[in-house]
């Protein structure tokens, strides 16, 4: 992808992400040059955290706390920038203060709402034309790929083969539009060709929601229509109305704003599941038929997806829980998808993501089930489900000639993963060199960093090491020994609480 196009995608999300509530935020005059990238960066992130404060929604899930969302989303936003930072100072690109505005004027209208701004939204369709080429129609564009030019009037056509494309005109109502681009006020109807039309009234035929006009959707009879109410047909959520969800080919009423939840699709349309630690704790492992999600379950038991229950593990020739679960002991075999013993030390390695019997891993040579003890320095790694054994003192190294056994290194030493480094160190992936483990309060991003007895879990401000918590307390992943993070661990929120 060309970086004018791609730059043009970003922004669909970067400046439908600049929120809602504050119409009065101070802009630029109008003008190609009333808009720099600072500016509007400035713009986008006191928008935004207006928006999130006045939706009710949450700062705690993310990392910032209010008082620095601002300076967090302006960072955000102008890091969407570095690709073309070079294009727009010498002048090849710029802001289009027209498109610019549009687009926040969408943003509004679907701030009113808390809803989440998508790049799929009639209201939003100026988005991806808010950096321009400065290219007059029929000049050279000076940047190799597709996107906008003329201050929107038209559109960089890259030849065949590539490079920089000739500022064309827009593609009218009736016309070919193979770059996904119209007019404004048109849409690009799927067919052969694809062509611009006027979005499609209600009851007219459609084949996506965006040839549908503002407020339909593109409905399961491939007409445009209102989200439809109770029991009316539907694909997923976005074919029903607010609060509706889809769970199995018909509306049906979501769960209900702030009740617990585990993904958006049991909120209904227009909603969203936020993070709340508050529906998440600490307790001793379910039993059979236990309310569950994955790894809450206890010893013998899985989470059936069907249910979400605590369900017993299959045996031996049964078919595999959810086609991956079987009991200790087992595995599942890929191709037939019933669970079949682990094979022993000389055995074939099973069919299957976990290969051998505890302690052995899958020799890639000969395909046998062999001990770690036989995996010795600069011999290949001997994987087993998640594991890579090698002989004691060593780790496997992820190299680019493949997975290798190599000594275990201490900090400063290089490494690929944590396999490679000692006991009490983990792998900093920004440097690739061991380092000791951080203890509780020290800030944390990958999640590898902390040591035992702790994970890397949100705070106010940021993400933290924080010790795991004990029985009854609130949990993010992990809990202390013998007890597992139980929960939805989510709320029913205004849709908009949901950005990341």
């Amino acid at each position: 992808m060309s970086p004018l196009r791609s730059l043009s995608c970003a922004l669909a999300l970067a400046l439908a992400l600049a929120a809602c509530g504050d119409d009065d935020a101070t802009t630029p005059d109008a003008g190609t040059d009333g808009w720099t990238v600072e500016s509007f960066c400035a713009a986008h992130a006191e928008r935004m955290c207006g928006g999130l404060q006045a939706c009710g929604c949450r700062f705690d899930v993310r990392p910032y706390d209010a008082a620095g969302c601002q300076a967090a989303r302006a960072a955000d936003c102008e890091a969407q920038f570095a690709q073309v930072e070079a294009a727009i100072d010498d002048g090849t690109l710029a802001l289009s203060a027209p498109a610019v505005e549009a687009c926040l004027d969408g943003i509004a209208a679907l701030a009113d709402a808390c809803a989440y701004p998508t790049g799929h939204s009639a209201d939003l369709a100026a988005c991806p034309r808010a950096v321009v080429a400065t290219a007059a129609m029929g000049e050279t564009c000076g940047l190799d790929g597709a996107g906008p030019c003329a201050d929107g009037a038209g559109m960089c056509v890259p030849p065949e083969g590539g490079g920089p494309g000739l500022c064309t005109a827009v593609p009218a109502a009736g016309e070919p539009c193979p770059l996904g681009a119209c007019a404004p006020g048109l849409v690009c109807k799927l067919g052969d060709p694809a062509t611009c039309a006027a979005p499609a009234a209600a009851d007219a035929l459609c084949q996506d929601d965006r040839e549908c006009a503002a407020g339909l959707t593109c409905l399961p009879d491939g007409t445009c229509g209102a989200p439809g109410g109770l029991d009316a047909p539907c694909f997923d959520r976005t074919d029903c109305a607010d609060g509706l969800s889809c769970p199995a080919g018909a509306c049906t009423a979501g769960t209900p704003l702030g009740e617990p939840c585990s993904g958006p699709d049991a909120c209904g349309a227009t909603r969203g599941c936020a993070r709340a630690p508050e529906n998440r704790t600490c307790g001793a492992p379910g039993a059979v038929d236990d309310p569950c999600t994955d790894g809450t379950c206890g010893a013998g038991l899985g989470c059936a997806q069907a249910t979400m229950t605590c369900q017993p593990l299959p045996g031996e020739d049964q078919p595999c829980l959810d086609g991956f679960g079987c009991a200790d002991g087992l595995t599942c075999a890929l191709a037939s998808t019933t669970c079949v013993a682990l094979p022993g030390a000389g055995e074939a390695c099973a069919d299957g993501f976990v290969r051998c019997a505890p302690g052995l891993g899958c020799r890639d040579s000969d395909q046998t089930c062999q001990p770690a003890s036989t995996a010795t320095e600069g011999q290949p790694c001997l994987p087993n489900g998640e594991d890579y054994l090698c002989a004691d003192g060593l780790g496997c190294d992820f190299a680019p000639e493949g997975s290798i056994c190599i000594a275990v290194g201490d900090a400063g030493d290089p490494c690929t993963n944590d396999r490679v480094c000692v006991d009490g160190t983990y792998c900093e992936f920004s440097l690739l060199e061991c380092a000791d483990t951080l203890a509780p309060g020290a800030s944390c991003e990958d999640g590898n960093e902390c040591s035992a007895g702790a994970e890397c879990a949100p705070q106010p401000s940021g993400f933290e090491c924080t010790a795991l918590p004990g029985s009854g307390e609130p949990c993010f992943e992990g809990c202390a020994d013998g007890l597992t993070c139980q929960g939805a661990g989510g709320a029913c929120t205004a849709e908009l609480c949901t950005l990341p």
